[in-house]
């Protein structure tokens, strides 16, 4: 995989509250956890973080044209 390195790039935003050690998990509803991923994309914007315990983090990624360039296979190694 190609790595650049660019200066401007900003951090990827993730939801306060983020507890020492459930980290984000509190915030998802667990009825209806796709609705409360997309409430969090209307107040984070289009990519976001969540942590979850045990150091696992999640980039939740919700619009078209981020989609499309995560999935362009010129510009990203993929493994099988």
């Amino acid at each position: 995989m190609t790595q650049e390195t660019n200066s401007s790039l900003s951090p990827i935003p993730e939801p306060d509250g983020a507890r020492p050690i459930g980290g984000h998990a509190h915030l998802l509803d667990l009825d209806e956890p796709i609705e409360s991923m997309g409430r969090m994309a209307t107040e984070l914007g289009p990519i976001y973080k969540l942590r979850f315990p045990g150091g696992a983090e999640l980039v939740v990624v919700s619009s078209q044209e981020l989609i499309e360039e995560l999935c362009d296979e010129a510009r990203f190694d993929k493994m099988v």
